[in-house]
């Protein structure tokens, strides 16, 4: 889902490919929206050719959706074996918001990404959008819990708390406080975040970025008494996974690096709405420049 964990976040842990596909792309019948649009589901899989066709046999309209993304003009699969052609690439290190550092394996990996695509003969400059970083994640933790109260209240009038974990009953608690105006405010802030990205896209075809802020998590280095706190470790970790759920553009995360430990470190390309097939073509050329198939069997043991 486009929730935590995501799928570009289990990608990017695991040595996977995960696309998040634009709002609107995957049915959400019969189960209905989720969280106002900013959850779309997709799969991850070893490969990008796999990603691509799992899209094609999925994707779709239906009667009465509350969003429609465009129709491609060609499969998804056929699209990997496209060539791209030249782009105009944006890309950034450091993020938004609490003066987070990002860890610098993750600076690594985003480097020798932007030295590939430059090699692939991409133009690729450090630029990114400029936006209020604390309010646009204040806005989205206010849909994130009311999503999650409406969840567990819909599951029965006087649900049993008992069997969920207490991180899930804190986004509970939070959301049952969160007005129906102070909803309706933060879905128009995240709105105007999509027009924002969707003005950057008319200068840049792709931006490039770490999919998470730091490598995987030790078990135990994830705690729900700080998942909150602007310097919490949770806050490096998604630091910038969470901006394409806002906006509902496409995103895939790759598994271009790995650390000296061995651990796989994901980077994440998102496009402009809709244009899921560019952000196959160029995963799809940046596949066969690296190979990273082959990483795999050693991260799956």
């Amino acid at each position: 889902s486009g929730f935590l964990p995501d799928m570009y976040t289990i990608a990017s842990c695991c040595g996977l490919v995960g696309m998040k596909p634009s709002r609107g792309r995957m049915p959400q019948a019969p189960a209905g929206e989720m969280g106002l649009g900013l959850g779309y589901e997709h799969v991850v899989s070893r490969s990008v050719r796999d990603s691509a066709a799992l899209l094609d046999l999925t994707h779709g309209d239906y009667d009465g959706p509350p969003y429609g993304a465009p129709s491609p003009e060609t499969s998804y699969l056929q699209a990997v074996d496209t060539p791209p052609g030249k782009l105009r690439i944006a890309y950034w290190t450091r993020y938004w918001g609490y003066d987070a550092e990002t860890h610098p394996e993750c600076v690594a990996a985003v480097e020798g990404a932007v030295s590939l695509l430059s090699e692939l003969g991409h133009e690729v400059a450090e630029e990114r959008p400029r936006f209020d970083y604390a309010q646009i994640q204040r806005s989205f933790m206010k849909l994130w819990t009311s999503m999650a109260a409406h969840t567990v209240d819909g599951i029965t009038p006087n649900p049993d708390l008992r069997g969920f974990e207490q991180q899930t009953l804190d986004l509970v608690e939070l959301g049952r406080k969160v007005s129906a105006v102070e909803l309706m405010s933060a879905r128009e802030e995240l709105l105007g975040l999509g027009r924002l990205y969707g003005e950057f896209h008319q200068s840049f075809d792709l931006m490039l970025t770490t999919t998470l802020g730091t490598p995987p998590l030790k078990i135990g280095e994830w705690r729900r008494d700080t998942l909150y706190a602007g310097d919490g470790v949770q806050t490096k970790f998604l630091l910038c996974s969470g901006l394409a759920n806002a906006t509902g553009q496409p995103a895939i995360s790759l598994p271009l690096h790995m650390t000296a430990e061995g651990l796989p470190v994901g980077v994440m390309l998102t496009a402009a709405y809709g244009r899921e097939d560019l952000l196959y073509q160029v995963a799809g050329q940046l596949e066969r420049a690296v190979g990273w198939s082959a990483l795999q069997p050693a991260i799956w043991g």
